[in-house]
């Protein structure tokens, strides 16, 4: 049987203790070819730099960072933006944060989310 995926806000002290975790999702989508906005060559110590980022926006309440834990695992990703122009609602910002997970999520019903 196939343990649900469980999904988390991560905030403030939460999304800085992840970083290691979203950052090994990142690269390892980057290096498997998917379409998230960074390309080859890309690090883990890239992408633990970009998170960092993203840990910063979370704090400043600029973006929500969401993550899909499976087995006590965080094994998908996915951002919202929440600074947009009064006229825009929060959106999910599609020039750099596509959803992403790691490959083994991929079949796992409730980890995966595909647009």
């Amino acid at each position: 049987m196939t343990a649900a995926a469980e999904v988390l806000l991560l905030e403030g002290t939460d999304a800085a203790a992840a970083i290691d975790d979203l950052a090994e999702i990142l690269a390892d989508c980057v290096a498997g070819g998917a379409s998230v906005s960074f390309m080859a060559p890309f690090s883990r110590a890239d992408a633990a730099g970009y998170f960092r980022a993203v840990a910063d926006e979370v704090a400043r309440g600029d973006t929500a960072l969401l993550g899909a834990r499976v087995e006590g695992r965080i094994v998908g990703t996915v951002q919202l933006g929440l600074n947009t122009p009064p006229n825009q609602p929060p959106r999910g910002r599609e020039e750099d944060a596509r959803p992403s997970h790691r490959p083994p999520a991929w079949n796992r019903r409730g980890a995966h989310a595909e647009r």
